[in-house]
């Protein structure tokens, strides 16, 4: 059959031998500003060909986080999950040394209530650290519990965040 993900635009060669490559290489690798504009829209397909094309999983979202921390703050629960399954860092912090968890929980006021429960969950699924600090000494738990959000809050106890 036919790869969906494989096209190829009128300006660009198709490479004209794939020496030892991998299926997968012979589909356009998505570029890093595509894979963060993917993770951004919910475009599961493209983050994935990013992914399994070994595109570079170490990008920066422009405030020092990760691509993981950009899928969370966007509520992406699909793609967290892949960028968890890839391997990325649920400890890794921004400049603000916030992680996945905590950048999150900071966006929470911006949010209907029960918004971004399910990716707080995977993230805590995952093991990400519940009690990981940022500079402000703020924790996901202090976050949710100043917005109060109450089930969120119980979420975060469930998994052993102490106040």
């Amino acid at each position: 059959g036919s790869d969906p993900v494989a096209t190829i635009e009128p300006d660009e060669k198709e490479p004209t031998k794939s020496k030892n490559q991998p299926q997968v290489q012979n589909a356009k690798l998505p570029s890093k500003k595509e894979f963060m504009k993917a993770i951004e829209k919910g475009d599961l397909k493209t983050v994935n060909a990013y992914i399994e094309g070994g595109g570079n999983l170490k990008v920066d979202n422009g405030i020092g986080g990760t691509a993981l921390h950009t899928a969370a703050g966007y509520n992406q629960k699909s793609i967290v999950e892949a960028l968890i399954k890839a391997g990325l860092n649920l400890e890794a912090k921004n400049k603000q040394l916030d992680t996945p968890l905590t950048y999150v929980a900071q966006e929470l006021d911006y949010q209907a209530p029960g918004a971004r429960k399910n990716v707080i969950e995977v993230l805590l699924k995952a093991n990400a650290d519940v009690n990981a600090k940022n500079n402000s000494g703020e924790t996901a738990l202090s976050y949710a519990t100043k917005i109060g959000r109450t089930k969120i809050v119980a979420l975060l106890k469930k998994y052993g965040a102490k106040e």
